[in-house]
């Protein structure tokens, strides 16, 4: 993403690093800042129904990324691998037909 919006001109000044979304999310509530996220991060949290944030889409949008599901080949799933598995491919479609 740094890449991205470096080949754009834009160079944030960064702060603080964390792979915690509820993290940056919380940092920024509290005034500490600015965040760029993923779609999936901010859809997942229901950003958009938080009164205390705003959201703008990034004009020109970045290139989208592609997010895999990996498991050793030859094995079977336990019940809830395999509803996880089922969790994913439809939230990532829903995410692609909104895109």
């Amino acid at each position: 993403m740094e890449q991205a919006l470096a080949r754009h001109g834009v160079r944030p000044h960064i702060g603080c690093r964390t792979a915690g979304d509820e993290t940056v999310l919380s940092m920024v509530r509290a005034g500490m800042g600015s965040a760029v996220l993923p779609q999936l991060a901010a859809r997942s949290a229901d950003v958009g129904s938080d009164v205390s944030l705003c959201v703008h889409e990034l004009e020109p949008a970045l290139p989208p990324r592609a997010i895999f599901l990996l498991w050793q080949a030859h094995r079977t799933h336990s019940p809830l691998a395999a509803r996880a598995i089922e969790n994913a491919v439809e939230v990532a479609g829903k995410i692609g037909e909104r895109t």
